[in-house]
């Protein structure tokens, strides 16, 4: 680095600051934040489990099966997890890093992560040494969330200043980068100035350069297929580019999707068909029926979906059916069982297996007066044909006229001292009826009406722990909202770091 006399410093670009130029160029997000901070979090990770360690790639292989399972939710709020060579290396886009945070996040609160991250005793060894990490990481997804808010309260703002450097703290004792510079780089001190830069220029996203980022993706691939000669190459950039839009123009045309062409209307008689005017269930079918010879119920696919495989159900949910169809034979001569169920534009699913692999949603459910709990969905029964005075109670409940979600019930954990808190992630059980050799050997299902959903949320599994322990994974509204938290009520936030010094990484 080189200290240098640049002639735009005594230049003044508002009466809001006196920083000159420095003041006129806020921190981005995409690139200090997301190429930076989280960058260098992820970076400093890897480097202290031991890049090219066993563990690594053991941890690496955990964040792929971690990144899945958050892919197949009906939440869809969750940033990108998908990656198809883990968060270590590979392509990775800026906007995609909150997702190899929460990945991060995932497997430093899982039993599996845990014992696979205390085999690096220098850095993971004990309980207080992996909270930080998972303090750090958590804190951090909260903080993106709050940064990209649309709209902030001054005070809030005021308050952040102090908040902002605990963070940066937080960041480097927990880290403790030795690459490079370390942390001695622009885009860890200029989080010193956020506040600053927020109360002069509005919320970050207003200055945030991701959307024009984002302009360059079509212009990028045109460049891809041209010859890279010098002499002809802006030119034949400008060709591709000409050429992929006239190309998505005909395939919208050919769609029917092209509503207006030169001005006029194409399509004059068509009619909209609003999308709550879908069914509302819908997906893999399949229907229970008495076989005559052996006068027993059997579960049959009946209808078959593109990408969908036919499974075999678990054998606790076809005796579940069975008892269903067997109390509701003369209303319901063959129940069906469907995959999907469609609120609007909310698609929960039901699948034993959607494209090869298992995606059951889970669900809150307001049971009245006993509370709403975490549900996992397996799939859908319509009642809506049997008779209005039927009498009966099955699945936990009296039957009537409608549509039912079959579910399994979870409950809210107790979080033990000796655990690693989380402030993203809600521990919760299954309530199974029989666990042998660590293995669920006994599902209990009950039946919940679908008016009873009030919303889908994100649950994952406690990989290594007990078979029926998960995590809720909270929405990313709350995160924010949890930021806020500690903006308003001054907490002490340095008592939540252990007294465990960070050692150096280089020797």
């Amino acid at each position: 680095q080189h200290n240098i006399k640049n002639a735009m410093y005594k230049i003044r670009f508002g009466y809001h600051n006196n920083q000159g130029i420095h003041g006129a160029c806020p921190v981005d997000l995409l690139h200090a934040l997301y190429l930076g901070i989280f960058k260098y979090t992820r970076d400093s990770f890897f480097e202290q489990i031991g890049k090219e360690s066993k563990t690594a790639t053991q941890v690496n292989t955990l964040s792929q099966t971690y990144g899945e399972l958050l892919t197949r939710q009906s939440d869809r709020d969750l940033p990108v997890t998908r990656f198809a060579n883990g968060l270590r290396t590979g392509k990775i886009m800026a906007q995609e890093h909150p997702g190899i945070l929460l990945c991060m996040a995932a497997i430093l609160v899982s039993t599996e992560g845990r014992r696979l991250l205390a085999k690096k005793k220098r850095h993971f060894g004990t309980n207080a040494q992996k909270r930080d990490w998972s303090f750090l990481v958590e804190t951090l997804l909260q903080w993106d969330r709050w940064l990209r808010s649309t709209e902030m309260e001054k005070s809030h703002v005021k308050k952040s200043e102090k908040l902002n450097r605990y963070i940066l703290y937080l960041l480097k004792k927990v880290t403790n980068r030795q690459e490079g510079m370390g942390l001695k780089v622009q885009k860890f001190h200029g989080f010193t100035h956020i506040a600053k830069d927020i109360l002069g220029l509005g919320v970050p996203l207003e200055t945030d350069t991701g959307h024009n980022e984002s302009g360059h993706k079509g212009t990028k691939t045109a460049a891809k297929l041209t010859q890279r000669k010098e002499e002809t190459f802006d030119l034949q950039v400008a060709i591709r580019l000409e050429e992929v839009e006239l190309i998505s123009l005909a395939m919208a045309e050919i769609d029917g999707k092209l509503g207006q062409y030169f001005g006029k209307v194409q399509q004059e008689n068509a009619v909209s068909i609003p999308k709550n005017a879908r069914g509302a269930l819908g997906g893999a079918i399949y229907s229970i029926e008495l076989d005559e010879d052996t006068q027993q119920y059997q579960v049959k696919l009946t209808t078959k979906v593109s990408g969908n495989e036919e499974e075999k159900l678990e054998k606790d949910l076809v005796n579940f059916l069975f008892g269903l169809q067997n109390l509701v034979k003369d209303s319901i001569f063959q129940l069906k069982m469907y995959s999907i169920h469609r609120r609007g534009d909310q698609i929960f699913r039901g699948h034993g297996k959607y494209r090869g692999k298992p995606w059951r949603d889970w669900v809150i459910i307001d049971w009245g007066s006993e509370g709403p709990f975490p549900s996992k969905v397996y799939g859908f029964i319509d009642l809506s044909s049997i008779p209005t005075d039927f009498r009966g109670n099955y699945g936990g409940i009296p039957l009537k006229q409608g549509i039912f979600a079959i579910i399994e019930n979870a409950t809210v954990d107790e979080v033990e001292e000796n655990e690693v808190k989380s402030e993203i992630f809600i521990p919760i059980s299954l309530e199974v009826g029989i666990i042998s050799n660590n293995e669920v050997t006994k599902q209990m299902f009950y039946l919940a009406d679908v008016e009873a959903i009030l919303q889908p949320i994100a649950v994952i599994p406690d990989l290594g722990g007990p078979p029926n322990a998960y995590f809720r994974v909270k929405d990313r509204e709350q995160w924010r909202l949890d930021f806020i938290y500690f903006l308003e009520n001054n907490l002490d936030l340095y008592e939540e770091i252990s007294d465990v010094e960070s050692t150096d990484n280089s020797s």
